[in-house]
């Protein structure tokens, strides 16, 4: 049989690489290998599926982020459209808008969007996929500079609060400039605001008593509220009232600021309240004069929070109103917490105690009463600080002896931030909304 090889050939005659030097070679090599390598990873990211479209190149940029803040990242196909799908952790926000959706599906070559990456975020990894094409990236996570909640922050409106007001009894001077100075703030992060004033009268003794509420008005369903608040007001006989409850007007103002940035589907309303420790006069007066439109979806209260993990204790959030101990009344609002603190927040079963029970006396009392679910945010218990309990020892100071110290309360006053915003968003997103 006659050979396929013609004989007459120059079998040796030199190609274009074997007349190249050895260097030379090397180097069209190594081009060919990063070539490959590009088309394969996608330009930093490693291909799932590469038996898609061959010709589909897709890029993210950037490929480092900071933990705790927003981060815009854009997406790039040579395709004509495709879907990006994130972790749960990861909350994405598009046109200002969070949703609570992983998958986001985007027509066209590009998208971009904005992630809210939570403060305890170590790793982040999200696929892209465009005309059967999947690339899965990788971006590198360092600590932020500048996060959208902070326990430092938050630690200094406190001190802040009760060096400059002490004394802040319901009508006092102090108590009215305290509310001033929080309406300049709200005001100043783009809240609209109202101050209800009224009157009322305990053992022959008038009171005047002041409500800041500060409005995020819903673009969806505005008339649908959710309202997050805490007592401003203190008894006579202390004079910081630093856990009770600087601490809870406190948390207000560091979530309000954050939840003032992106737009929501449903009012947030921030409340800070008189007339508490009187007999609850300020929620009360709120509700009773509650436009009727206006349905209160779930009402979030903190009173005494901080002094919890990381420190010494848990962070807790009770539910209510628990008119049946036999039967689980609000499965989905306590499914929703564990979900901000353990699957986005990711904090460890030590963190926090979220349970269906009334505890407590305070303004979630005023809402569960009117049958409006409700959560009643708190961090050491009474128990432990029964001794400093509506006394002159309620201080700042005290509050750093019993957390741990000062970066165990600025740590503790990070978690009561992170988990009061990442709540309110998840209520705010209880349905999946994918966007235009």
């Amino acid at each position: 049989m006659r050979s396929l090889r013609d004989p007459g050939a120059d079998t040796h005659r030199p190609g274009p690489l074997s007349q190249m030097s050895l260097t030379q070679r090397l180097g069209v090599g190594l081009t060919l290998l990063i070539l490959l390598g590009v088309a394969l990873l996608g330009f930093g990211g490693h291909d799932l599926n590469p038996f898609g479209d061959p010709k589909v190149t897709i890029t993210l940029s950037p490929l480092s982020a900071k933990a705790g803040e927003l981060t815009t990242f854009n997406i790039k196909t040579t395709g004509e459209d495709g879907t990006v799908s994130l972790p749960e952790e990861i909350i994405p926000v598009i046109k200002g808008r969070l949703y609570d959706t992983g998958t986001i599906s985007f027509g066209g070559s590009h998208l971009s969007f904005q992630a809210l990456l939570p403060h305890s975020l170590s790793e982040l990894e999200m696929a892209v996929r465009s005309e059967g094409r999947k690339v899965m990236f990788k971006v590198d996570i360092e600590p932020g500079n500048s996060p959208l909640l902070s326990g430092q922050d938050y630690y200094d409106t406190e001190v802040h609060l009760v060096d400059t007001y002490p004394g802040r009894v319901t009508g006092s001077n102090n108590f009215q400039s305290a509310m001033n100075h929080f309406q300049g703030l709200f005001e100043g992060w783009g809240l609209e605001t109202e101050m209800q004033q009224f009157q009322r009268q305990e053992n022959l003794r008038n009171y005047d008593v002041w409500n800041l509420l500060g409005y995020h008005r819903g673009q969806r369903v505005p008339d649908e509220w959710i309202v997050v608040g805490a007592h401003l007001d203190i008894v006579d006989q202390t004079y910081q009232g630093a856990y009770d409850n600087g601490a809870g007007a406190s948390a207000i103002a560091e979530i309000a600021q954050a939840v003032a940035r992106l737009s929501t589907d449903r009012t947030i309303v921030m409340a800070l309240w008189g007339g508490e420790e009187q007999g609850l006069w300020g929620s009360e007066h709120f509700l009773e004069n509650l436009p009727e439109e206006v349905t209160v979806k779930t009402y979030l209260n903190f009173d005494m929070p901080g002094i919890n993990w990381p420190g010494r204790d848990p962070f807790h959030g009770y539910v209510g109103p628990d008119n049946n101990d036999q039967v689980e009344e609000h499965p989905a609002l306590l499914e929703l917490m564990d979900r901000a603190v353990f699957d986005i927040l990711q904090y460890p079963d030590i963190a926090f105690i979220g349970r269906e029970q009334e505890v407590g006396s305070g303004d979630h009392d005023t809402f569960m009463a009117a049958g409006i679910p409700s959560v009643f945010f708190f961090g050491m218990t009474f128990e432990s600080w029964t001794t400093n309990y509506h006394t002159p020892t309620d201080t700042v100071e005290g509050m750093e002896l019993h957390a741990g110290g000062h970066d165990a309360l600025v740590g503790g006053f990070n978690t009561v931030a992170w988990v009061g915003y990442y709540t309110i968003i998840l209520l705010d997103n209880d349905e999946l909304i994918h966007p235009a």
